[in-house]
């Protein structure tokens, strides 16, 4: 029995290391020796006619914050087109989005706007533009980030371009530290997969795809951008990341907030999972590879920590398995009181992000229940 115990236990140790350590390393080793150069537009004139869709479901504040931001961004005025997709019984937005057509921002509304990525799906069937740009209500781009995006496009191989994604906020909330250090990690990993190749997950708040090569996402997947990257992924296709496309989000305010967010976020993970398993198990080429190394490790991440915690308890004859489990009841420990005791008492930087990463693995699990359970 013991022996059985040890094996799954350093199985579970050596996943984790692994998808945390290991292939973060090996994949932008790699890539540092095999460089990506594929062709980049770079006279005005050769860049393509290029459609900026925002889905304007939101309070009139944020939706003139988003606006303001978009008419500032550079690109060629004969071939960029605005294009906001609003509710028609919200009149606030409606009267708003009057006041910018002066400025050149197309407004499509009608009664029953349905949120989220399925407005973004009526702007993509709207748009008669090479490339279809969607962003996010809530985010603020540079100034440059639609020449950024649409550079790649020279490339026909190439059928959507993601930016990256950063996290503004006072560094004093407890989730800015943990947020911002994870996206520079993913961004580092997905800077390495996509000069080999192509990135596992685009980012769907600053995304360019080829309107050509687009389809209509169905109306109940969760993960729009993680839908588009594998139909795009099976055609043959690459998706590929800019890392000086800038998207700038907010930090959420509050740990409980972020992780209600994740729950959702890791509930269409598992969706993403299962209806692309067939694709992915076993791995039959270099992009499923990637995702099982990345994602698919990362998204089970919460049962092998589990097993790493639960095992040492029996085995507690050996020095080892006791130092372990003391480390790792301290581990949680720190991040339970980082949870109990947010906004209560300032908390050292490395207790929110222990914080963080328990916070985000609890999220997965949940997700996981929850999309099995179909709630």
């Amino acid at each position: 029995m013991h022996y059985v115990l040890w094996i799954v236990f350093y199985l579970a140790l050596l996943l984790l290391v692994y998808n945390y350590l290991l292939y973060p390393l090996l994949i932008y080793i790699v890539s540092r020796i095999k460089s990506d150069h594929h062709a980049c537009f770079e006279q005005e004139s050769e860049f393509p006619s290029l459609c900026l869709i925002i889905p304007a479901i939101s309070n009139p504040e944020t939706l003139k914050r988003k606006i303001e931001n978009t008419l500032k961004l550079y690109y060629p005025k004969d071939r960029l087109m605005i294009l906001a997709i609003s509710d028609k019984d919200n009149e606030q937005t409606q009267a708003m989005l009057r006041e910018y057509k002066k400025y050149g921002v197309i407004n499509f509304s009608k009664r029953g706007m349905p949120p989220g990525y399925q407005a973004l799906n009526i702007g993509a069937k709207l748009a008669k533009s090479e490339i279809i740009v969607f962003s996010d209500i809530n985010n603020e781009f540079n100034d440059l980030v639609l020449m950024k995006l649409a550079r790649h496009f020279k490339d026909p191989a190439i059928a959507a371009v993601s930016g990256v994604r950063s996290t503004v906020g006072s560094m004093h909330l407890q989730t800015s530290q943990g947020e911002s250090l994870y996206w520079k990690y993913e961004s580092m990993i997905k800077n390495a997969e996509s000069r080999l190749g192509s990135v596992t997950a685009a980012a769907g708040e600053i995304m360019a795809v080829r309107r050509s090569e687009y389809e209509q996402i169905p109306r109940d997947t969760i993960n729009f951008d993680a839908a588009i990257t594998f139909d795009l992924i099976n055609k043959g296709h690459r998706v590929i990341i800019d890392d000086e496309a800038v998207s700038l989000t907010e930090a959420s305010q509050d740990i409980k907030t972020l992780y209600t967010e994740r729950v959702l976020k890791a509930k269409g993970s598992f969706q993403t999972l299962f209806r692309y398993f067939s694709k992915l198990i076993p791995p039959r080429n270099w992009f499923a590879f990637t995702f099982v190394s990345h994602k698919l490790i990362r998204w089970f991440a919460p049962f092998l920590l589990a097993i790493v915690f639960v095992v040492p308890f029996f085995l507690l004859d050996n020095v080892f398995m006791q130092l372990l489990m003391i480390i790792q009841l301290a581990f949680y420990g720190y991040g339970a009181a980082g949870w109990f005791l947010r906004n209560k008492v300032k908390l050292p930087k490395y207790t929110n992000f222990i914080t963080y990463f328990a916070v985000m693995n609890a999220a997965l699990f949940v997700g996981f229940v929850r999309y099995l359970i179909r709630r």
